[in-house]
């Protein structure tokens, strides 16, 4: 199976995902918010940090829900997506605190792009929350079929050479841990444009 034009398909899909748009949206917006107002008045970086970690408790387990649904689940998650999430949402509060130290010595130091970092801050974030979406996704979907596929970034990276074009179950990408994109993978899941499709062709993974 060969998909063409794999950004154009994701920018499609993320306009039509509905009830997600509007989750990735808010929180998106919560993060870029809460970076501008402390890089640029006089808020300690403790409210960043307050912020941050609230929108991250209301927009994980809201997408965790919705993902399963959207893979084919019935909710409640089971056992395991429900230890997938509150995992996400362990990691994700130690990243707050790295990125509060960060800001707060780029603060410090005066020279900085307080729009630039807020768009940065938001944007990362953002893409981890899309990594949860799929991920969840993916471990209610079972034995649907689901291949690998997408164009690589300078460099392609030994993970994803590994698995481009390989076509497996739902479940087998869970438990290989190779749903793109991948932190775990060499290329971080950042340097490349992976994605899983099903079998008519439609976009699984964000």
């Amino acid at each position: 199976m060969q998909i063409t034009n794999i950004a154009e398909a994701r920018r499609v899909l993320e306009l039509t995902l509905g009830d997600y748009s509007n989750i990735r949206g808010e929180y998106w917006a919560n993060l870029y918010d809460a970076v501008w107002e402390y890089m640029t008045t006089k808020k300690t970086v403790a409210t960043f940090q307050n912020v941050a970690k609230n929108a991250m408790g209301d927009s994980f387990p809201s997408t965790g829900d919705l993902a399963w649904t959207d893979g084919g689940g019935t909710l409640p998650l089971d056992e395991d997506a429900d230890l997938f999430v509150a995992a996400a949402q362990a990691a994700e509060l130690g990243y707050i605190e790295k990125t509060a130290d960060r800001l707060r010595l780029l603060k410090k130091s005066k020279e900085f792009d307080a729009t630039h970092e807020a768009f940065a801050v938001a944007d990362g974030y953002a893409k981890t929350l899309d990594r949860l979406y799929a991920s969840i996704k993916t471990m209610a979907a079972g034995s649907k079929m689901l291949t690998f596929v997408g164009d690589d970034g300078a460099n392609t990276c030994s993970d994803c050479a590994k698995y481009k074009n390989k076509r497996h179950r739902a479940k087998w990408w869970v438990e290989h841990n190779a749903i793109p994109p991948n932190r775990d993978f060499e290329c971080g899941g950042y340097k490349c444009n992976h994605v899983l499709v099903d079998d008519n062709g439609n976009l699984w993974s964000i």
